[in-house]
């Protein structure tokens, strides 16, 4: 298995004489050399007691999984049945008693190259530091296999234990550096690991990389030394390419746009689900220039309109709204999202909202409205001119995967309602001629329009609402004469 043999070279190692030459083979040289000795009478072999060596070794092409076969040790189960196939290494070391230095170091498995040094010390309780370069690696493939095919395998597969025994009695310390990374299903470029293990606790740090486009930096810890493990995450995305990152994560381009984004979040737990379950602290997201494929929501408010209207519906277009702008930005408790900021800015929309994103149950609750905006374009279409300056409340709401969007009808059915009453008892310029009058009253209180002030003081919306939300979807009647509109008027 060795291209060359180990070079080991013993110095000065006297026994009890004051002289002994012995034949000496620097293996792998093919020479034989005298080496002489010499040391005080009585004192033993040094190599007893303070031990050193240096030397370098090559191994050559072998399998792993097939080594591990023949020691009668089990193969690991990987996502990639074809890694552990191919593996080689060669090194300078040295080393004593007490330690173990490997320089020179290079490291071939299967497709991956590492280059760079390692060494332990107190091999009682080893300290490993490590400083590697790689040219690209697939952590996935050497993941142990998801389930598949059930809902309890998917569940199973998604709440992974979080590490604590693990962390326990170890000192690592070191850096990697990774041309290109693939881990989670996610790429990274030029990507630099500080990792630091001691005392139960493990940090990320510098954690930086290209990622899709743009930059990725981070700090991870877990903190296992108490009763329950904690996870902090300190982490930031700077200009990303969205969409491919969703593709790859989740196999969807439903949403792309240049991303901004931030998440500061602190969770304990067992498991993944205890710690998303459990997550405190604050997240962000800004993109722009986007779109999101799937609905368009300018013909979905038009569409709605136009049915609340009782007219037809406007041409069918592409299911895809396009925007310059959206803002995301809240606070954690308990694995829920809770926004403190939700707006975009869409062609002739603007939205606003508020709701919540629990991520324990992978669920989502959002609340928008869409007002409007006055634009020349408008007036090219009939039905979007009658638009101008009003909104339109919808919702997002379903699982995080695949959540659902539509007109929050409810919201505008009570909204429409309001308007609608107050048109119908005529009830705001009844209010604004009282609100005159009382300027100009009488000191003894009397109006000039008495009959208006007993309809104001009658007036109760949940009463009329149930008459008047009857007829709210109609076809809007033609406007009546004066007088025959007030007989109506007051008939109500």
């Amino acid at each position: 298995m060795f291209a060359r043999p180990p070079i080991i070279r013993l110095a000065h190692q006297p026994e009890h004489r004051d002289h002994v030459q012995r034949p000496h083979r620097e293996l792998g040289q093919g020479d034989r050399q005298s080496v002489k000795q010499e040391a005080p009478k009585g004192q033993p072999f040094p190599i007893l007691d303070k031990p050193a060596f240096k030397g370098a070794f090559r191994v050559e092409d072998f399998s792993p999984a097939r080594l591990m076969q023949d020691l009668a040790i089990e193969v690991p189960r990987t996502t990639d049945p074809n890694v552990l196939q191919h593996m080689q290494l060669s090194t300078q070391f040295s080393g004593t008693d007490a330690a173990l230095q490997l320089s020179s170091l290079k490291l071939e498995l299967d497709q991956s190259h590492f280059d760079g040094e390692l060494s332990v010390k107190n091999f009682d309780q080893p300290a490993i530091r490590f400083d590697f370069k790689v040219d690209s690696i697939d952590i996935d493939r050497y993941l142990e296999p998801s389930p598949k095919d059930t809902d309890t395998a998917h569940d199973a597969a998604w709440d992974v234990a979080i590490p604590k025994d693990e962390l326990q009695d170890r000192d690592l310390q070191g850096t990697l550096r990774v041309a290109a990374l693939r881990l989670a299903k996610v790429d990274f470029s030029d990507a630099v690991l500080g990792l630091k293990l001691s005392q139960g606790k493990l940090r990320l740090n510098p954690l930086t990389a290209g990622f899709y486009d743009g930059t990725y930096s981070g700090n991870v810890s877990l903190d296992g030394s108490g009763a329950v493990p904690v996870v902090s995450l300190d982490e930031k995305i700077d200009s990303i390419t969205l969409q491919r990152m969703l593709a790859d994560i989740t196999n969807t381009e439903s949403l792309s746009g240049t991303a901004v984004g931030y998440a500061r979040l602190t969770g304990r737990g067992a498991s993944s689900d205890a710690v998303l379950s459990s997550l405190d602290g604050d997240v962000g997201l800004n993109l722009t220039e986007g779109a999101y494929e799937g609905v368009n929501v300018w013909y979905e408010i038009r569409r709605a309109y136009a049915l609340f209207k009782g007219l037809p519906p406007p041409p069918p277009e592409p299911d895809r709204t396009v925007f310059s702008r959206l803002r995301f930005d809240a606070g954690v408790q308990n694995g829920v999202l809770t926004t403190r900021e939700m707006a975009g800015e869409l062609p002739f929309l603007n939205l606003r909202g508020d709701g919540s994103v629990n991520l324990g149950q992978s669920s989502v609750d959002l609340r928008l409205v869409a007002a409007v905006r006055d634009a020349p374009e408008l007036s090219k279409d009939p039905l979007a001119a009658e638009l101008r300056g009003k909104k339109f409340p919808f919702r997002i709401s379903g699982p995080l995967e695949s959540p659902e969007i539509s007109v929050d009808w409810a919201s505008l059915l009570q909204g429409e309602a309001t308007d609608l009453l107050l048109k119908k008892l005529d009830l705001k310029s009844r209010l604004g001629a009282q609100g005159a009058d009382s300027e100009s009253a009488p000191e003894d209180g009397k109006s000039g329009d008495s009959a208006s002030e007993p309809a104001a003081a009658e007036f109760q919306p949940e009463d009329a609402a149930k008459s008047l939300l009857k007829g709210l979807l109609k076809p809007k009647k033609k406007k009546k004469p004066a007088d025959e509109s007030g007989q109506e008027d007051s008939g109500h």
